[in-house]
């Protein structure tokens, strides 16, 4: 049955819901089909507008307290201090202060700008440890004008209570970068998990700044541009004046941080920063006809940026973004947005994160980059944003026609190397294979020129358990209705750990299970799912698995699943994973792609009895290995590369 245009009013999509609730889409429709929220229309799934705000109101009064759980990382409410600071002890009491409702996060870092100014001689109380604007000097006008803008948007209770704190911790200390720092230690994880926003290291900012050595640089751009960190460094290295620096951010307390930053940074200078305050995707440089910045498009000649990861809502992507990029992600359509800012011969610096580089779904931003532009580089970063477990990189690229024989370069800290752009255009998702050399393109040709078999259509998937309350639900000792559950962590090569968490059954309240008779099946493989290689272990004892793990029942003709096993296991396997796939998740997709060789019946039985002997009665598992290894005619010399290469990656990865 239809929905009224009048109804269809009052309903919301999934992402609007998630945004409302501050979830991802994903748990949403886990919560639909759990039967948690009942939908107003199915085709497409629907809900209405009032149900959603009362479950907001339920769930931040912990009336739905399972569903609050569910979505932990973006309510988080911890704090968490950027390792690359210097923070000083006394910045708990602040985050008490916040905690105790005395004042809010703006109020602080108003008093902390303050602080800064006086430090600096731009602004002199008469009375310390107040604010009264009637009795403050100024140094300038345009340091007046911000402070005092500033100050109105605030209640002067909330700032003259937290001030004389405020002076107390910041007590001798004076820092370019303090309030931004101060900001990130004062956004609780959840906020900045919910924007996709977290603090840039200056080394990361630095490095990207000074690939326009040698352009003639008069207008830099950074369109999520914060308290401002880009900015200022670009005044240093690319020696702009402030006519020169531009900047957009949807979050107005960073930007009056930003202003007072760039105001700081030239002393002598009486300007208003050109900072915007607007979503950059939708609402600057828009190309409709009442925008007024539209006067940008084409306009700058260098833009460097760390965007928001993965959290931009669907309400704010204008149309012609969202033709370009139809995956939706952020950072992607940030990309697509500042090349269309950028001069023709414009240089672009951005850091991603590393999935970028050959994830599926992002190959609508790799082949933009490589087939209409000139990619200049790629620079591996490797973990440099604390409290984010995914690898970064940093791609830097020309706005221009790419040349025929174009390629780019691979930089990591010990090496770099050229890669052809029509290699990567050659292949069906585009992917950058960063980690592979001639010599890895040779061996992995040879290996997948076997006639052999793959896991698609050859298999059956399934996820683990999410309870939504694993505190609730799951033990560290056997009780009662309980039954032994495994974890990711418990998965090793071809066994498991012993049980050391149990699971409350029935399963009829978790937020998402599998059909049951694929954990019961009599044989399955479990396998990590968060893993940067491939870890499977045998299970034909039926076993609960929860969501950091997932199941797969293979079915390929002849094959017994232990064979299955050995091969997802093996160093050729692991080689192949490391070089096509390398990421820190473990993708179906990138699972049914590894080849298994199609093999005589004899050598089916000869490889599976010992497989058996493996899996049944602990054999070591080298003389099989090898044996898998010599299927792909691989030769000494090959073998002792290739465990080179994966001791390299091992160690990269720790």
């Amino acid at each position: 049955m239809g929905v009224s245009p009048k109804t269809y009013l009052q309903l919301l999509t999934v992402e609007r819901t998630a945004g409302i609730l501050g979830v991802s889409a994903a748990t949403v429709r886990n919560w639909v089909r759990c039967g948690r929220i009942v939908p107003a229309a199915r085709r497409p799934v629907m809900l209405s507008r009032v149900d959603v705000l009362a479950l907001k109101k339920d769930i931040r009064n912990h009336v739905v307290d399972k569903l609050r759980k569910c979505a932990n990382k973006s309510n988080s409410r911890s704090f968490h201090t950027p390792h690359h600071s210097d923070f000083p002890a006394g910045i708990a009491k602040l985050r008490k202060a916040i905690r105790g409702k005395r004042c809010g996060v703006a109020a602080i870092l108003f008093a902390a700008v303050s602080d800064q100014l006086c430090k600096r001689g731009e602004l002199l109380t008469e009375e310390p440890g107040v604010f009264l604007p009637e009795d403050t000097v100024w140094n300038r006008d345009c340091v007046r004008e911000e402070m005092l803008k500033w100050y109105a948007e605030l209640a002067p209770s909330e700032v003259n209570e937290v001030y004389p704190l405020v002076a107390e911790v910041l007590d001798g200390m004076i820092s370019d970068s303090l309030c931004g720092n101060l900001y990130q230690a004062l956004s609780r994880d959840g906020t900045k998990y919910s924007k996709g926003s977290y603090y840039t290291p200056e080394d990361l900012i630095c490095d990207s700044l000074k690939i326009a050595d040698g352009m003639n640089v008069r207008h830099f751009l950074d369109p999520c541009c914060g308290t401002g960190n880009y900015l200022c460094a670009a005044a240093d290295i690319l020696n702009l004046q402030p006519e020169g620096l531009f900047g957009v951010d949807i979050d107005e307390t960073a930007l009056h941080i930003a202003r007072i930053n760039l105001m700081l940074k030239f002393p002598r200078l009486e300007f208003t920063p050109h900072l915007y305050c607007a979503d950059a995707l939708s609402e600057f440089a828009t190309g409709a006809r009442n925008c007024r910045t539209n006067r940008f498009l084409g306009f700058f000649d260098f833009i460097a940026t760390n965007p928001p990861w993965g959290t931009a809502k669907k309400s704010s992507y204008s149309r012609g973004v969202l033709k370009e990029i139809r995956s939706g992600e952020t950072f992607s359509l940030f990309i697509v947005k500042a090349l269309s800012l950028l001069k023709e011969g414009g240089t672009l610096s951005v850091i991603l994160p590393e999935s970028v580089l050959n994830i599926r779904s992002h190959a609508d931003i790799r082949r933009i980059l490589t087939e209409r532009h000139t990619l200049r580089r790629i620079k591996l970063l490797g973990r440099k944003f604390s409290g984010v477990f995914t690898n970064s990189v940093r791609l830097d690229v020309v706005k221009s026609v790419p040349a025929a024989d174009a390629v780019f370069a691979v930089e990591s800290d010990d090496e770099t190397r050229q890669v052809s752009c029509a290699d990567v255009l050659s292949r069906r998702d585009c992917a950058y294979h960063v980690n592979m050399t001639e010599r890895d393109s040779g061996l992995l040709k040879r290996i997948f020129s076997l006639p052999h078999l793959t896991l698609k259509g050859h298999a059956r998937w399934a996820l683990g358990i999410v309870t939504g309350d694993n505190r609730r639900y799951v033990s560290e000792s056997p009780q009662a209705g309980y039954e032994e559950v495994f974890k990711g962590g418990d998965v090793n090569p071809f066994f498991f750990s012993e049980p050391h968490w149990f699971i409350k059954v029935p399963f009829d309240s978790y937020q998402q299970v599998a059909p049951l008779h694929l954990y019961a099946a009599p044989e399955k493989l479990v396998y990590r799912f968060i893993s940067s290689r491939l870890i499977f272990a045998y299970d034909d004892r039926r076993r609960w698995i929860l969501n950091s793990a997932n199941i797969l029942i293979p079915e390929l003709p002849s094959y017994p699943v232990t064979l299955v096993l050995a091969f997802l296991n093996s160093t050729v396997f692991q080689y192949i994973f490391m070089k096509k796939y390398a990421t820190h998740k473990v993708l179906r997709g990138d699972l049914e792609e590894l080849p298994f060789p199609l093999l005589p019946a004899g050598k089916i039985a000869e490889l599976a009895q010992m497989a058996e002997s493996v899996v049944k009665n602990g054999q070591a598992f080298a003389g099989l290995n090898l044996e898998i290894c010599h299927l792909f005619h691989l030769n000494a010399n090959d073998l002792k590369y290739i465990c080179h290469e994966l001791e390299k990656g091992n160690a990269r990865r720790q």
